[in-house]
């Protein structure tokens, strides 16, 4: 069998068997009690339950999905919650889209009892700054801390065991910062670990692990694979 049909074949099964969504998706990721939970531009949906969410008119940016909760924003910065049970809060309060204004949002990742959020500024804000980084409570109803950066976030993962978040740019760097318990990040204390030329890299956590996607260069655990 040549690797062509073994692919084919792989993907066959796999749509076979799940009853995915084929709007564009933005994360799979298995959700409380053994739930996968797709999300994709227009919602949400559980491919082995019967459990699924439409935003109708509008479409989903960003989400982050972690033990217990689920966060979507939606293109108007309209913040959406699930809890464990998929039960849906939406914050009454909408301070991200007070917060973020026009700016438009890029990433978004769940950090302990905290959620951190990246948008895109415009064009004349804060001189040579292009991105905001906020971090908010998980209700969403205050802002614990902000910082600015110099090209806009494309990804963002935290890892609890470390407690630090990873930030992947535009301009093909990864950032981290050590994220405190209270949900203050410092910008003077920003370490870049990655560079690449090319383009920006994808990230990931593998339990307490980060992983770096670029291209055909994979590092995991700061090593090269």
């Amino acid at each position: 069998m040549t690797l062509s049909q073994r692919q084919k074949k792989y993907s066959t099964s796999f749509f076979e068997k799940l009853p995915i969504s084929f709007n564009p998706t933005i994360e799979i990721k298995t959700f409380h009690d053994g739930t996968i939970i797709q999300i994709h531009k227009k919602g949400i949906k559980s491919l082995n339950s019967e459990f699924e969410w439409n935003s109708n008119e509008k479409e989903i940016v960003a989400s982050s999905i972690d033990q217990e909760n689920i966060v979507v924003i939606l293109n108007d910065s309209t913040v959406v919650l699930f809890d464990k049970n998929l039960q849906i809060f939406v914050p009454e309060e909408q301070i991200l889209s007070l917060e973020v204004g026009e700016s438009k949002i890029t990433a978004v990742t769940f950090c302990n009892l905290y959620v951190a959020v990246a948008s895109r500024l415009n064009e004349n804000s804060l001189n040579d700054k292009k991105c905001a980084l906020t971090i908010f409570s998980n209700e969403f109803d205050r802002v614990c801390s902000q910082i600015f950066v110099l090209s806009p976030i494309v990804s963002l993962v935290f890892i609890p065991e470390t407690q630090i978040l990873f930030a992947s740019t535009e301009n093909g760097h990864v950032l981290s910062w050590h994220f405190e318990e209270s949900g203050f990040i410092d910008d003077q204390f920003c370490s870049t670990i990655f560079i690449s030329q090319n383009r920006p890299s994808f990230l990931s956590s593998i339990g307490s692990e980060l992983l770096i996607a670029n291209d055909q260069l994979f590092i995991y655990d700061g090593k090269q694979i």
